[in-house]
């Protein structure tokens, strides 16, 4: 809208149609020659506009873009303008975020005689007011393909036309309708998945996430003027009903999401790299110092492990001790006085009043007691911000020695996307890996001319392992699943095969930085020429301490993934030393059996997040 007619709208108060119908009643003139219009079609805003990225166009609806059949931005900012032409009211109602800019750019300076028809259009303004726009992080939920690096979206927030407040999700996403691992790895990079861009109330999303997912949600409140908002709520309105593909790697939630919010700032894009994930588009609005404040709504789950952390053991006794009844509140005792005893008893009345198992007025007798300062409660402060982690690509340089070989081996390799479970892991919901476009080549002097000298021994295309710890409160299962090509004990020695697995078990916290875990595993190899099934059992420590240091024992039996079928044995060491946030040095020692062979290897990889 004209910045007089936007006044006007203000200081009469008129209906947004209403006055708009009195902005609309003079001619159109169009005065912009070809080199104008070719300028613009380069500007970063009509890029961004048409979702365009080094010439390509990611979304191909042609409900959404104009020159679908012999894309161009200058064409599509053409058949833009030759619809403002022949139907300015069709213009306006499909596209009002580039009509908007038109006018800011000049290419439209009147407009003609013609009342827009958009009920659409008005009943959406109405109710998704715009008047803050805050961005929202999902913590990752790994059982899901597509959350497993987290959520990011966005979340509009004001006043309604009835005066009450409104928050709404704007968000894009997909649905996995196959569990088939082929199937989703051939959709999620090449086929493309079905996109979903919604408009929904925010509450019922932030209860999904926070209450059923246990997920903690991240807020970050954006710097954007009326101007800015007023051109992010046109653009979600055309983007909303389109068809768009969803690609893991190309175009996903976090790329969609970097790009709208690029309309307040087009510097943003200097941020988009190949693949871009959720924490990205944080770590970008941060850099570019888009975010004035942040917000969090912490899951109960991680609010409690986190309590047991923060508060003495010898008082977290004492409350279970007055929760289960076992003994009478003290009610001379300064827990009384501390807002995180009081949210930790809060927390667990709660799962036990929903699990039927104490009622509302006993768990009601028991919290009259508290007479805390808010002050001490756990804050945001006290959980690590999601940013605040290592990135999530890396390369490493290893090197290992066998005792009995005289040649070791150095071995290279480059994590396209993901983190290690030896890395911090604070920043996310529990200790976990995730594997993606994980390759290693490994360079060993060859014992004959004709062996080659270095050897892809590991491309895995998706792993992922989650060691959330159970508690009764919030029962959880630890899980792990493989899809790659990676080293395997034969009889012959050591071999890279192709491997299909998975396994599920349990993880429980021994202490606060102690977690012992175990799981039950399947699954299959092949070399091509033969395939076998398998099954294993792994179980093992996992111990932080001293903020720098993780140590790491497995063991892992299984029947056997050689062609003769024989089971082997394994035992893994791995202790890692946190040099600063992107370097780690891990040393490793393994041994591995199978019939009366026996295998050491020891070593030392030095690893650079990037």
């Amino acid at each position: 809208m004209l910045p007089l007619c936007r006044d006007l709208m203000h200081f009469l108060r008129l209906p947004f149609f209403g006055l708009l119908w009195l902005c609309l009643a003079s001619p159109r003139v169009f005065s912009a020659d070809i080199a104008q219009i070719e300028q613009a079609a380069q500007h970063p805003q009509w890029l961004l506009l048409i979702h365009d990225y080094q010439g390509s166009a990611q979304i191909r609806d042609p409900q959404f873009l104009l020159s679908a059949a012999d894309y161009s931005p200058l064409r599509e900012l053409q058949a833009t303008l030759d619809l403002v032409r022949l139907s300015p009211a069709a213009a306006f109602c499909r596209f009002p975020a580039r009509w908007l800019w038109l006018q800011q750019q000049g290419l439209i300076e009147h407009v003609a005689d013609h009342t827009p028809d958009c009920d659409r259009l008005q009943q959406y303004l109405q109710s998704v007011p715009f008047q803050s726009l805050d961005l929202v992080f999902a913590t990752e939920v790994l059982s899901s393909t597509t959350s497993m690096m987290g959520h990011v979206f966005l979340k509009a927030q004001g006043e309604d036309s009835q005066g009450f407040t409104q928050a709404t999700t704007l968000a894009y996403f997909t649905r996995i309708n196959s569990l088939n691992p082929f199937v989703l790895l051939y959709e999620n990079t090449l086929g493309g998945m079905q996109g979903y861009f919604v408009v929904r109330n925010f509450q019922v999303d932030a209860k999904f996430y926070r209450d059923k997912e246990q997920r903690t949600i991240w807020q970050y409140r954006l710097t954007a003027d009326d101007a800015q908002l007023q051109l992010l709520q046109f653009h979600i309105y055309e983007l909303k009903d389109a068809k768009i593909d969803y690609f893991f790697q190309a175009f996903n939630c976090a790329t969609l999401t970097l790009e709208i919010i690029a309309l307040l700032q087009p510097e943003l894009m200097q941020e988009r790299d190949w693949i871009v994930t959720p924490i990205d588009v944080v770590n970008a609005a941060k850099l570019h110092q888009l975010v004035q404040a942040d917000d969090v709504q912490v899951a109960d789950a991680l609010a409690l492990a986190q309590l047991r952390r923060v508060l003495p053991s010898t008082d977290v006794a004492r409350l279970d001790g007055w929760i289960n009844a076992e003994q009478p509140v003290d009610l001379q005792s300064g827990l009384l006085l501390d807002a995180k005893a009081e949210q930790y008893s809060r927390i667990r009345t709660n799962v036990l009043v929903s699990s039927q198992q104490m009622t509302r007025s006993e768990q009601a007798d028991l919290l009259q007691h508290w007479a805390s300062d808010p002050q001490s409660r756990l804050t945001s402060q006290q959980l690590r911000d999601p940013t605040a982690g290592a990135q999530d690509s890396l390369w490493s340089v290893a090197y290992s020695q066998q005792p009995w070989m005289t040649q070791p081996a150095t071995t290279l390799r480059w994590l396209a996307n993901g983190h290690l479970l030896m890395g911090n892991n604070e920043a996310y919901q529990a200790e976990s890996e995730l594997l993606m476009g994980n390759i290693a080549l490994r360079y060993q002097q060859p014992q004959a001319a004709s062996e080659p000298r270095w050897q892809l021994s590991e491309f895995t295309l998706y792993s992922v392992r989650s060691l959330a710890t159970t508690s009764t409160e919030f029962p959880k299962y630890a899980g792990e699943f493989y899809l790659g090509y990676h080293p395997i004990l034969t009889a012959a020695g050591w071999q890279s095969q192709t491997e299909l697995s998975a396994g599920l078990g349990k993880s429980v916290a021994l202490g606060s930085q102690l977690i012992a875990y175990g799981l039950v595993g399947a699954g299959a190899v092949t070399d091509f020429d033969d395939g076998r099934a398998f099954a294993s059992l792994k179980s093992g420590l996992l111990w932080s301490f001293a903020d720098l240091h993780k140590v790491a024992i497995e063991l892992e039996a299984n029947t056997g993934k050689a062609q003769d079928r024989d089971g082997y044995q394994q035992a893994h060491l791995q202790w890692r030393w946190q040099l600063n946030q992107q370097w780690l040095l891990i040393s490793q020692w393994q041994h591995s059996r199978i019939r009366q062979q026996r295998d050491h290897t020891v070593g030392l990889q030095l690893i650079r997040y990037y």
